[in-house]
Formats: C-alpha cells, sequence, structure tokens
C-alpha cells in the first residue's frame, strides 16, 4: 500500500471515529429523553447544549476532515512528485544498469584476453624452464666432461712428465756413452763402435717405455701395418716395436720396423724371421717397446 492509500485510510478511519461518536450521543439523547419527560426543559437545555457542543465538535470536525482532504491533497502531490523523482531516479538507474553491463562486458573480454595471455606466457615460462633444464643438464655434462679432460691432462701431463725426465736421463747416459765410445775410439781399443758390423735386423727399441696396438694393415702388403703410437709417444723411423697378441692364445708375432713416424701414428713394417712362421696379423694386436719389464 502506498502513501496515498495510508492517508485515505486514516482520513476514513478518523471520520468513522466522528460519526460513531455523534451516533452514540444521538442514543444517549434519545434515552435520556425517554427516561426523563418530567425534566424535558432542563435536559432540553442540556440537550441544546450539548447539541452545541455537537455542532461545534461536528463544525470542527468538518474542519479537520477538510484539512484532512488538503493534507491528503498535498501528499497525493508529495506522492506523485516522489514517484516522478523515483521514476527519473529509476530511469537513470536503468541508464547505469545500461553502462555498468558495457562494462562488465568490456571487462568480460578483457578477462578473457588476459586469460589467453595468461596461459600464453605460462607456456612460454614451462618451455623456458625446459630449456634451462636442459642447458643445465648441458652445463652439468660439460663440466663433467671438463673436470675429466682435467684428469686425463694432468695425467697426461704427470706422464709427459715422467717420459721427459726419462727422455733426461737417457739423453744424458747417450751423451755419457759417446764419450766413452769417442775415447775407446781415440785409443784404437778393440771393441768399439767402429768395430762393431751393424745387424741391419737388430732391434731398435724406442728409449721411452711404449705400448700401443696395430689399427690397419695394408690389404695388398700383410706385412705393412699402421699404429697407433707415434713420434709424441717416442717411436721415431728406424725404432722397432714387438708385437704380440694375448687372444684367444697369447702370441708373440714378432718385430716391427717404422718407416714412418708422425705426431700420433706410425707405419712399420713386419721384420722377416728366418726359419720361422708367425701367426698373420690383426688389428688390435699389441705392440710394444720391449719386451722385457
Amino acid at each position: 500500500m502506498n502513501t496515498i492509500g495510508k492517508i485515505l485510510v486514516v482520513c476514513v478511519f478518523v471520520i468513522a471515529l466522528a460519526t460513531a461518536a455523534l451516533l452514540g450521543m444521538v442514543f444517549v439523547v434519545k434515552q435520556n429523553f425517554k427516561k426523563g419527560l418530567d425534566d424535558r426543559d432542563v435536559e432540553l437545555q442540556v440537550y441544546k447544549s450539548k447539541v452545541q457542543t455537537s455542532d461545534k465538535t461536528l463544525a470542527d470536525l468538518n474542519i479537520q476532515v477538510k484539512k484532512a482532504e488538503e493534507d491528503t491533497k498535498t501528499a497525493v502531490t508529495n506522492a506523485k512528485t516522489k514517484d516522478e523523482s523515483r521514476k527519473a531516479e529509476f530511469s537513470k538507474l536503468e541508464a547505469e544498469n545500461v553502462e555498468l553491463n558495457v562494462r562488465v562486458t568490456d571487462s568480460d573480454l578483457k578477462l578473457q584476453v588476459y586469460v589467453q595471455e595468461k596461459n600464453r606466457l605460462k607456456e612460454e615460462v614451462e618451455a623456458l624452464l625446459a630449456t634451462l633444464k636442459k642447458r643445465e643438464e648441458r652445463i652439468i655434462t660439460l663440466e663433467e666432461d671438463v673436470l675429466k679432460q682435467r684428469n686425463l691432462y694432468l695425467a697426461s701431463k704427470s706422464e709427459t712428465d715422467t717420459f721427459r725426465n726419462r727422455n733426461i736421463n737417457l739423453l744424458d747416459k747417450i751423451k755419457d756413452l759417446t764419450k766413452q765410445n769417442f775415447e775407446l775410439q781415440t785409443k784404437g781399443l778393440p771393441g768399439t763402435l767402429t768395430n762393431i758390423t751393424k745387424d741391419p735386423n737388430a732391434p731398435n727399441p724406442p728409449a721411452v717405455a711404449v705400448k700401443g696396438q696395430v689399427d690397419e694393415i695394408n690389404p695388398k702388403d700383410k706385412s705393412l701395418v699402421k699404429l697407433s703410437v707415434g713420434s709424441d709417444h717416442g717411436v721415431n723411423t728406424n725404432h722397432t716395436l714387438e708385437v704380440y697378441r694375448t687372444q684367444p692364445r697369447a702370441e708373440y708375432l714378432g718385430t716391427i720396423r717404422i718407416i714412418e713416424s708422425n705426431p700420433h701414428w706410425s707405419l712399420g713394417k713386419m721384420m722377416p724371421r728366418s726359419g720361422q712362421q708367425h701367426s698373420p696379423l690383426q688389428a688390435g694386436d699389441t705392440v710394444v717397446g720391449s719386451l722385457s719389464p
């Protein structure tokens, strides 16, 4: 129920009360009239007084009713004004609601774009993390390789230093022997190198300990082989190496003379052995400078 209805109800209720009061007074007057016929004059005066009072009351009620009507009209006018104001506010709210819906739609679109961008960035981050993990694994592998190569280098350096020291000692011995030989030659004593006939098949091992293997065998000349050791290992031209194998059974195969030496490999030729046969050379056979420990 709106304000106008409430006001009308109040007005009707007031009029009803006034009417009820009036009817009650009339009823009392009639009863008194019946009971007091003898006192009619007195009661008439009282009645007149009461009637006047009732008239005044009725006039007051009429005034109140008119005022209530005016108040009702004013309330209706105010209600209409408020209704129009509320309609205007409602229209404004509807416009704001439309604008808000537009903003919400725009926000939804932006949210979708943000979610797509977030997913794309997440995929890129995952790909970068995978790449980074692979690189870290690669770095770890390289570090292990570097450490391994460093250890190999240190071992090789230690071995090289050992070989160098042995070569220096051997050179010193050669110098001493050369000096001794020169002194013997000067004195003309037998047993000097000038009086010894050189044997072309005599062993001439490298001055340092050498161990390698047969890498390749010439398909046309089976006695011509390529070895895995060269000048960097102390093997030079005209040196001899002993060759043998351990599988399937241990077997000494003979002597190889170096005919060409390179830093990392060399070419050798199998020296003939008078009256002795040996198994054919095979790739993987072992070569050493000397069989003596």
